[in-house]
């Protein structure tokens, strides 16, 4: 018998957490566990959970060819995977003990993907609330409201917190960009795009957690990691608005380019990147203003901006 659930892990580097993850998986027949290790030193540590998990029946464990990234280790994870639905996770955050309700309850769901709100919590200590990605768990509040699915197919750009029809994958051929960074935003935007139907459910079946200078100490902070950044934001821009949609439903992702982006050349190169892409001058002030940064920053960036842009005469 075929499982109902695939769960797709990548892994690099973190396998007490990883096992962590594991456990929180309720024991059941009808489960797949793909581990995808992306070319982890090889510890003691390691080597310990590996051949703890190997004993678990329902566990299959695979190596990338090469340290190239979640995107690559999840595109293994998915050859792999012979599951009804595909559900994936990152090694160091965990699931809820309301997994299971959610399995049994919509295994026969009709919908293409289901989306579902999380828990933030610190990693160390998990009795400790982290606001990683709060801005998510307002769109279950807008879609109470007005039923608002744009939030979801557009704006949950994470693969986690998802239960995604293996079908849809498979019948559009959409895998995750191998890139270093951002790997993840075109797969959410074409499922998006993609499906039939989605049905936002307000439990929260995901952990997701933070570990203390892992977050706004490095993003945009690597080489080429802004210019890889933004053309991926650019990318699902063209996307969405290829299928029809607005591409106000799609700011996040550049306005977390520029909250976390400290060097004023890469921001230049950034908006005259997104300039060219017929991306209006307002529109470019607009995700300036929703960024919060300072006041003396947003205020520079502003005047660089409006003086580029008047120059370029657009």
């Amino acid at each position: 018998m075929l499982p109902n659930y695939s769960f797709i892990i990548p892994h690099y580097n973190t396998p007490l957490l990883l096992l962590r993850c594991i456990n929180s998986i309720p024991i059941r027949k009808d489960i797949q566990i793909i581990i995808v290790d992306d070319c982890s030193p090889n510890t003691e540590e390691l080597r310990m959970v590996i051949k703890q998990v190997k004993q678990i029946p329902y566990v299959e464990f695979y190596n990338t060819p090469q340290n190239g990234g979640a995107g690559l280790a999840r595109n293994i994870g998915i050859t792999h995977a012979i599951g009804k639905w595909l559900i994936f996770a990152d090694a160091d955050d965990f699931f809820s003990e309301q997994l299971e309700y959610a399995m049994d309850t919509y295994l026969n769901a009709k919908e293409d993907v289901l989306y579902f709100n999380f828990q933030s919590v610190m990693s160390d200590d998990i009795s400790q609330t982290s606001h990683r990605e709060s801005n998510y768990k307002s769109f279950f509040e807008e879609y109470d409201k007005n039923y608002n699915e744009n939030n979801f197919r557009f704006q949950y750009i994470t693969p986690w917190g998802k239960f995604i029809k293996h079908e849809l994958i498979v019948n559009h051929h959409i895998l995750f960009d191998e890139t270093r960074y951002a790997n993840d935003v075109m797969f959410s935007v074409l499922i998006g795009c993609k499906a039939d139907s989605i049905l936002p459910i307000d439990i929260p079946l995901y952990v997701l957690t933070e570990r203390n200078g892992s977050l706004t100490s490095k993003f945009c902070q690597k080489q080429n990691e802004t210019a890889i950044r933004t053309q991926v934001a650019l990318n699902a821009y063209s996307t969405i608005r290829k299928y029809g949609y607005d591409f106000s439903f799609n700011y996040q992702m550049f306005i977390q380019i520029l909250i976390y982006n400290k060097e004023h050349k890469e921001l230049l190169k950034f908006y005259h990147t997104i300039h060219q892409y017929g991306i209006k001058k307002s529109t470019i002030l607009k995700i300036i203003c929703n960024t919060g940064r300072c006041y003396f920053t947003y205020c520079l960036q502003l005047i660089i901006v409006d003086i580029w842009l008047t120059i370029s005469n657009r």
